[in-house]
Parts: C-alpha cells; sequence; structure tokens
C-alpha cells in the first residue's frame, strides 16, 4: 500500500495548522483523503504527518505537494528519491531538509519558492530545466555530484551565493537569464556557456574560468554586472554579447581579434580595454555604447558604418594605423575629445551626422570631404587641415559651430555647403570667387568674412540668412535673382553700381553701404565705435573712415594751452560722437569750454551731423 502526498495547505479554521490531502493506493482500490492535522506549521516531517501508520518507503510526493503553503521548518525524510514538477511553487519556507536519499529534482520544483536555507543532497548530479524559477533563496548550496545544469536552471532566481560544482563543463541557454545573485563562482571545468546565459542577470561578482574560448551572442545582454573577470583563453566573441550591459569594467583578454556587430550595443560601461590584437571592428559595434574611456588598439585600419553611432564617449583614441572611415561611423555620437590619427585621407558622407564633440581634430592627410559629413554637428572649434578644396553639398548643414577654420587651399562650396549653419566665426579664404546656390540660406553667423575674389554669387545664397558682422562684397559681377531675399545683415560694397545690383537682387537698399559715398558711411559707421571701425577695416582689408580723424581731433582738443578734462579713450568714441566733438572744438573760438563730460549723449541720429556736409555748408568752420 502507497501513500501519495497531494498538497499541505493551512487549515482554514486554524491557519497555523495544516491539512493533508493524499492518495490511497492499494491491492485493487484507490482513495483520496484529507487529514486534519493538529501539527503546528512550524515544524512538519513528513515521516510523522501519518502518525508512523505507513512506512517511510511507501509514501510518496506529488506534483504541488507543497505549492503556496508557509512552513517555518519542513523535513523530507531519508527514503524519499524524487523532488517531483511545482513541488514547492510559491511556498514560503525558512528550512528546508531534504533526504540524502534524494536522486532527482524534475523541472519547475523550486518555482517561486521563498526559502532561508537549503542544501541539495550528495547525489543528485542534474539541476533540472526550470528548477529555481523565480525563487528567492538566501543561501543554497549545491553538491558537489552536480554534473549538469539544464536551461533555464536559475531563470529569475534571487540568490546571494552560487556556486557551481567543479565536474560542470557547459551552461545552457539562458540559465541565469534575469536572476539576481551577489556572487556567483564558475568552476575550472567549464569549457562552454550558451546563449543568452546572463541576459538580464544582476550579478554582484562573477569571474570566469580559463578554458572557456567563447562568449556567445546575446551572453551579457542587459546583464549588470559590478565586477566581471574573463579568462585569457577567450578567442571569439558573439554578436550582441555584452549588447545593454552595464558593467563597471571590462577588459577583453589577449587574443580576440574581431569585435562583432552590435557587441557593445547599447551598453553603459566605465572603463572598457580592448586587447592589442584587435583586427577588425565590424558594424554598429559600439553603437549607443556610454563609455568614460575607449582606446581603439593599433593594427586596426577601419572604423565600420554606424560604429560609434549615438554613443557617449567621454575620451575615444583611435589607433595611428586607421586608414579609413565608413559613413555614419560617428553619427549623433556625444565625445569630449577625437582626434583622427595622420593617414585618413577622407571625412566621408554623414560622418558626424548631428554628433557633439567638444574637441575634434582632422589630420593634415585629410584631402575629400563628403556631403553632409558635419550635418547638424556640435563643435567648439573645427579647422579643416590645408589640401582640401572642395566644401561639399550641405556639409555643415544644420551645424552649430563657434569657429570653423578653412584651409588656403580651399576653392569650392558645392550648393547648400552651409545651409542653416549657426557659426560664430568662418572666413572663406581668398580664391573662392563663386558662391554656390541656397549656400549660406538660412544661416546665423556672427562674424562672416569674404574674400576680396568673389565675383559671383548664385540665387537664393543669402536667402533668408542672418550675418551679424558686416560683409565686403567688392566688384561683385553677377547676382542670382533673390539670393539676399529675407537676408538680415548689412552689405558695403565698393560703388553705386556694384549696390545697385545687390538692390535689384531684392535686397533692402538701406542694408548695402557704398564705400564711395561718404553720406552712406556716416549713417553706417555713425553708432560704431573707433576700435569697432579699425576692426572693420582690418576685415575689409581697406580704409573706411579717415585714419587721422581722431589724431585731428585729439589735437584740437586743446584750448588755451588746457587739455579738456575728459577721461575717455578717442578709440572707444562712437564716430557721431566723435563728430559731435569737432563741432564743439570749431566753436570753440565763440565759448567758453569748462567742462564737456556729458556731451557724448545723446549719441547724432541726424546725417546732417556729417561733419563734412557741416563744412561744405559752413565754410567758417573749416576742415579739421
Amino acid at each position: 500500500m502507497t501513500k501519495t502526498i497531494l498538497s499541505v495547505v493551512n487549515n482554514k479554521e486554524d491557519p497555523n495548522k495544516f491539512d493533508v490531502s493524499y492518495k490511497f493506493s492499494g491491492p485493487g482500490r484507490e482513495l483520496t483523503r484529507i487529514i486534519k492535522s493538529n501539527k503546528n506549521l512550524k515544524n512538519i516531517s513528513i515521516d510523522k504527518i501519518f502518525e508512523g501508520k505507513t512506512p517511510i518507503e511507501n509514501i510518496l510526493i506529488s506534483e504541488n505537494a507543497f505549492e503556496r503553503a508557509t512552513i517555518d521548518i519542513l523535513e523530507i525524510p531519508d527514503g524519499i528519491t524524487s523532488i517531483p514538477e511545482y513541488c514547492f511553487k510559491d511556498s514560503e519556507i525558512k528550512i528546508l531538509i531534504l533526504p540524502s536519499t534524494l536522486k532527482t529534482i524534475e523541472d519547475i520544483a523550486f518555482e517561486g519558492a521563498v526559502i532561508d536555507k537549503l542544501e541539495i543532497p550528495e547525489g543528485v548530479k542534474i539541476i533540472s530545466s526550470f528548477c529555481f524559477t523565480r525563487a528567492k533563496i538566501t543561501t543554497l548550496k549545491l553538491p558537489s555530484t552536480i554534473r549538469a545544469l539544464n536551461m533555464c536552471a536559475f531563470q529569475v532566481a534571487k540568490i546571494d551565493t552560487v556556486e557551481i560544482p567543479e565536474g560542470v563543463r557547459q551552461i545552457p541557454t539562458s540559465c541565469f537569464i534575469d536572476s539576481e545573485i551577489t556572487t556567483l563562482k564558475l568552476p575550472s571545468t567549464l569549457r562552454t556557456i550558451g546563449l543568452l546565459v546572463f541576459k538580464g542577470a544582476v550579478i554582484g561578482t562573477l569571474e570566469i574560468s580559463e578554458g572557456l574560448t567563447e562568449i556567445p551572442k546575446d551572453c551579457f545582454n542587459r546583464a549588470i554586472i559590478k565586477t566581471l573577470k574573463l579568462p585569457s583563453s577567450i578567442e571569439t566573441m558573439g554578436e550582441d554579447a555584452f549588447r545593454l550591459a552595464k558593467i563597471d569594467t571590462v577588459e577583453i583578454p589577449e587574443g580576440v581579434r574581431q569585435i562583432p556587430s552590435y557587441c557593445f550595443n547599447e551598453a553603459i560601461i566605465k572603463t572598457l580595454k580592448l586587447p592589442s590584437t584587435i583586427e577588425t571592428i565590424n558594424t554598429n559595434a559600439f553603437r549607443d555604447v556610454k563609455i568614460d574611456t575607449l582606446e581603439i588598439a593599433e593594427g586596426v585600419t577601419e572604423i565600420p558604418l554606424y560604429c560609434f553611432r549615438d554613443s557617449e564617449i567621454k575620451v575615444l583614441k583611435l589607433p595611428s594605423t586607421l586608414r579609413t572611415i565608413r559613413i555614419y561611423a560617428f553619427e549623433s555620437a556625444v565625445i569630449d575629445t577625437l582626434e583622427i590619427p595622420e593617414g585618413v585621407t577622407e571625412i566621408p558622407s554623414y560622418c558626424f551626422k548631428d554628433s557633439e564633440i567638444k574637441t575634434l581634430k582632422l589630420p593634415s592627410t585629410i584631402r575629400t570631404i563628403g556631403p553632409c559629413a558635419f550635418q547638424g554637428v556640435k563643435i567648439d572649434t573645427l579647422e579643416i587641415p590645408e589640401g582640401v578644396t572642395e566644401i561639399p553639398e550641405r556639409c555643415f548643414n544644420e551645424s552649430v559651430i563657434k569657429e570653423l577654420k578653412l584651409p588656403s587651399s580651399f576653392k569650392t562650396m558645392v550648393a547648400g555647403a552651409f545651409y542653416n549653419a549657426k557659426i560664430d566665426t568662418l572666413e572663406i579664404p581668398e580664391g573662392v570667387d563663386f558662391i554656390n546656390w541656397r549656400c549660406f540660406e538660412d544661416s546665423k553667423i556672427k562674424s562672416l568674412k569674404l574674400p576680396s575674389t568673389i565675383g559671383v554669387i548664385a540665387e537664393r545664397a543669402f536667402n533668408h540668412s542672418k550675418i551679424e558682422s558686416p560683409l565686403y562684397i567688392k566688384n561683385i559681377i553677377v547676382i542670382g535673382e533673390n539670393a539676399f531675399e529675407g537676408f538680415q545683415g548689412t552689405i558695403f560694397t565698393d560703388n553705386k553700381e556694384s549696390k545697385d545690383r545687390f538692390v535689384k537682387a531684392g535686397l533692402d537698399k538701406n542694408k548695402v553701404v557704398d564705400l564711395s559715398s561718404k553720406e552712406e558711411r556716416f549713417k553706417a559707421l555713425k553708432n560704431k565705435t573707433f576700435r569697432e571701425i579699425r576692426k572693420l577695416e582690418s576685415d575689409f582689408g581697406r580704409e573706411i573712415w579717415d585714419k587721422d580723424y581722431l589724431n585731428t581731433i585729439e589735437q584740437g582738443v586743446i584750448i588755451k594751452d588746457k587739455k579738456l578734462p575728459i577721461d575717455l579713450k578717442y578709440i572707444d568714441m562712437t564716430l557721431s560722437d566723435a563728430a559731435k566733438l569737432k563741432e564743439e572744438i570749431l566753436d570753440a573760438s565763440k565759448k567758453q569750454i569748462t567742462n564737456k563730460l556729458g556731451m557724448f549723449n545723446p549719441p547724432l541720429d541726424n546725417e546732417n551731423n556729417d561733419p563734412e556736409k557741416n563744412s561744405k555748408n559752413n565754410p567758417s568752420k573749416g576742415k579739421s
């Protein structure tokens, strides 16, 4: 006769006591009965459930027997050889004592169980599939007889310490997926790790022993590991191996020759050290990664497509062996410091699209820049090296750059080169004679200096652009239709004929200054200081106001051998103030000047105060 325990549950009348449902099997009959026990749940011994009336060898434990049971101490006596499926599902047991006769634990036996202390006895050889799924165990001890772990054995388990015994050679697929383990110790006999083994796992310390040669696909995908040590025997890594992982320090051992696609995609790693043996980096290898410092080893010759796309790296060091960078390599990357090594000859299309780089240094070997290479980029200072002759289509479209330096070798701007760009300082070098279609359309530039060689401005070249600094464009030959439609800024040109061309192209006549007209010059410059005027002259490469004008005024401010008490540097006077002071000097013979400290407010707004015009209208004042 055999009695099989079907369930142990709380008594409805007294939750501190338990009821046992069991199946009685004997010759020619099978019955199901319930025992109303007077025993307390704090301490249950299986051999005492039936008051010793049934030999232990005739007692079996059924599936779900202790499901959802809440017990302080549960002892399964010797004689029981198997723990069935779902046996302890969602149970809460402080101490669970298993028999020394135990040989097998079926799948899902401890699913969702909460156990303070559990020791699997010697003799058990396999941890079955899903055995500890969702289990929460403070102390778990596995026997030395274990030789195999099955798929998902510790899936979503929460355990303080797990030590896999020596003899186990393989960790199967998804074994520790989404688990939380403070310390995980793997055996020296380990040779193979399956797919997704540590995916989503949260582990404090993990050291993988020597002998393992491969980190498989998705091995550490989404894993959070404080300390990870990989063995020197590792030779290969699979795609997505560290994807979305969060690890303080990762050191890839010497011998690994390739970083596969998406290997570190979206990973967050403080320090990543790559071996000197790396020869190849595949597409998207570091896409969306967050790393403090990354050094690519010497020997790598190519940065592939999307390699650092969306990445955040404080310091990225590239090898001197690098020769080729593919399109979109640094798209949307955020990097503090990046130096492209000598030997690289091309910045390809969309290379730095939408990237944000504090310091970017290009090598002197660069000869070609592809379309949209710096589109949407944010950089403090960028210097294009000598040898580059062309800025291609939409190269700096929507870029934000404090200072952009172009080489003297530069000769051609393709359509839309600076479309919608925001640049603090830009100087187009001498030799450039053509501003292409939509070149500066919608751009916002604080200081733009154009070369004296400009002869042709194409259609919509400055359409709706905003240039804060005055532009000097002389000897203009052709201006395209709507070249300056909606233009915000001021243009200085050499003569009325040139001015007429700008007005005909759609530019407001009040925004074009004919430098051959002193009246127009005065109106344009009257609120500028002489320091600013001298800066414009330096930028324009020509004189735009009498260089002796201030000297004449300063010499005139001596009346009866006494200098006026004016605490002001003449170079910081506006042209309007200077003109007013000149009027005062010319009238000095008619009135006594004792205090002229307040005579500079307000600045002159009436163009009739042009000193040249006044001297013509009143010859008695003479010329200074």
